[in-house]
């Protein structure tokens, strides 16, 4: 039996579109952000335990969030299954990307620019600054995406119907000819990719120069979530004992337990700040952990599918 993640099984046509003005903030100096749908199922980015944007009366989500300055960026998909992007800031920007239906999956800021991945009706899509950069092709589906600074060189991760892949600059560069195969999630350092993902109902990763995939975990799930934080590569995901944080030299090729969250959790989501691991996902609801301590609950119904942590962290939740 498949076991996918909520988010992919989440992106899909809907029926109606209510927009309504988002819900604003004070400002988004610091803090700990996440992105999702409430209880509700409005779409919905909180700052700690506040919202700060929430869209609709009904439906849609957010799929994705990043912190650049005072400004938040989010993206994901409008109610009636089409990719949007949102910032919030000194004036909030809402718009819808591509043509027709689809799903905004990823967002990250370099040197000022705005780069989304997602997919529209003609297929997978890199976007910057709101206008189509890269055409990755009719089927395909990236669900990550890394810019790493100087150069602008655009990693993206995801799949299509014959396998999973790696794209840089719109170029397909990386292969997993699995059909089960996808990856959801890349980083990059010194111009070596890491991605996580499934394969044949498992969690897996690989990076650059890899033959094939690494598993996981003991099955019966996947990885959603990577980050590169010093000399170290952070997953997250779950397999069939429950969710996790795995962890290893990103120079290296073993990856271990860091971070236990417990049967029935799945991370969608992980950040590393400050020596401490957050992540998000599902549990009974949204949720948001810092290591293996639970410091956000939002609720029966929501979900939160990305996190990221900016400046300094509430002390209540440096707690042990």
């Amino acid at each position: 039996m498949w076991i996918y993640s909520i988010s992919k099984l989440k992106c899909s046509s809907l029926n109606g579109l209510y927009h309504r003005q988002p819900r604003r903030g004070q400002g988004h100096a610091c803090g700990v952000f996440a992105a999702g749908f409430d209880g509700s199922d409005r779409a919905t980015v909180w700052k700690d335990n506040a919202v700060i944007g929430q869209m609709w009366d009904t439906g849609g989500f957010f799929n994705s969030v990043w912190v650049s300055g005072s400004a938040v960026h989010a993206v994901g998909q409008t109610p009636d299954g089409r990719p949007f992007y949102w910032r919030s800031g000194n004036s909030d920007t809402f718009y819808v990307l591509g043509s027709g239906q689809g799903c905004a999956t990823s967002v990250c800021v370099s040197e000022g620019r705005v780069f989304v991945a997602g997919w529209d009706a003609t297929g997978g899509k890199v976007w910057k600054d709101g206008a189509q950069q890269y055409d990755l092709g009719i089927g395909s589906r990236p669900w990550g995406i890394s810019v790493p600074g100087i150069g602008n060189s655009v990693y993206a991760a995801g799949y299509d119907d014959r396998r999973g892949c790696i794209w840089l600059n719109g170029e397909l560069i990386d292969t997993i000819n699995d059909e089960s195969a996808a990856l959801y999630s890349i980083d990059v350092s010194g111009g070596v990719f890491y991605a996580a993902g499934e394969c044949a109902g498992c969690p897996a990763w690989k990076k650059a120069g890899d033959p094939g995939l690494r598993f996981l975990g003991s099955g019966g799930g996947l990885a959603s979530s990577l980050r590169l934080s010093e000399d170290y590569l952070y997953i997250a995901g779950h397999d069939d004992m429950g969710g996790r944080v795995w962890r290893g030299l990103a120079q290296g090729t073993i990856m271990s337990t860091y971070v236990g969250i417990g049967g029935g959790a799945e991370p969608e989501s992980v950040f590393v700040f400050d020596g401490d691991v957050y992540s998000s996902g599902w549990k009974d609801g949204g949720r948001v952990w810092r290591n293996s301590m639970q410091i956000r609950d939002f609720g029966a119904g929501s979900n939160v599918y990305s996190i990221f942590s900016y400046g300094a962290v509430a002390l209540s939740d440096k707690a042990t």
